[in-house]
């Protein structure tokens, strides 16, 4: 037993270490990409007249890889935020947080995507800006893995799971063959062509990492060709009429 208590010991420390690692490379790498795409704009903008279309061509490429870089970045730093900042859990208005998100991004909104909050919401015991990062995750993912030229449709409802509030985000994408599920939450764990939908491959494993952060836990039940039914489950606000008391989840 001891001996399995200090490998655990080592391999926290060697994972903490690791995380710390990837947020200083990413943080330290932002700058310079930005510059790249940034320059890159400048050049095709100010220039184009005067270069011959071969150059205006690598200068395209070199802005929309930067572009992807900056994306694959700011999606690790945001990982590297969940899974190292200290959350000061606390009862959250869930609708609330919904209707923040909807206003807050332009493609969840008609003529886009129709978004139907099938409520009443039960405040959760959770961290706001952690739970809107997760939920929003889950949002766009949705709006995002649907058929070219078919309405995304999504349902936003809750119901009571085995150990908290279950809140379900169920679209009528492109679904997820069952020998998937475990993957999609992985770090990079892709499974469709980059060309045919963009994304970082790290979004899921966001929403894993905080919701287990705020102590919940998340799943998926779907079928490729038939939509998607991802949930985050969450603890309630209160239980037998007692309100939760606020909580700060140190990371590590």
């Amino acid at each position: 037993i001891e001996k399995i208590q200090r490998l655990n010991t080592q391999l926290s420390a060697a994972n903490e270490e690791l995380e710390s690692f990837s947020y200083n490379v990413s943080h330290d790498l932002h700058g310079p990409v930005r510059a790249m795409n940034g320059f890159s704009d400048a050049l095709i903008s100010d220039y184009q007249k005067g270069l011959p279309p071969e150059a205006v061509d690598f200068l395209t490429r070199i802005k929309k890889a930067a572009t992807r870089m900056d994306a694959l970045i700011c999606d690790i730093l945001d990982y590297s935020r969940v899974a190292k900042t200290d959350l000061a859990l606390q009862p959250v208005d869930l609708e609330t947080v919904l209707q923040s998100i909807i206003q807050n991004y332009d493609n969840l909104r008609l003529p886009h995507a129709r978004v139907l909050f099938n409520g009443p919401f039960p405040p959760v015991h959770a961290h706001e800006g952690c739970l809107t990062q997760c939920l929003s995750n889950l949002l766009v993912n949705a709006v995002k893995f649907v058929p070219k030229g078919k309405m995304p449709e999504i349902q936003v409802r809750v119901e009571d799971g085995p150990s908290g509030v279950r809140i379900w985000v169920e679209d009528n994408g492109i679904g997820i063959d069952p020998s998937h599920h475990g993957r999609i939450f992985q770090m990079f764990g892709r499974i469709n062509e980059a060309s045919l939908y963009e994304g970082t491959g790290i979004g899921l494993t966001i929403v894993k990492k905080g919701a287990e952060r705020m102590g919940g836990s998340v799943g998926v039940e779907s079928t490729l060709g038939q939509g998607s039914r991802f949930w985050i489950e969450l603890p309630p606000a209160s239980t037998a009429g007692h309100p939760r008391e606020p909580v700060t989840v140190s990371a590590g």
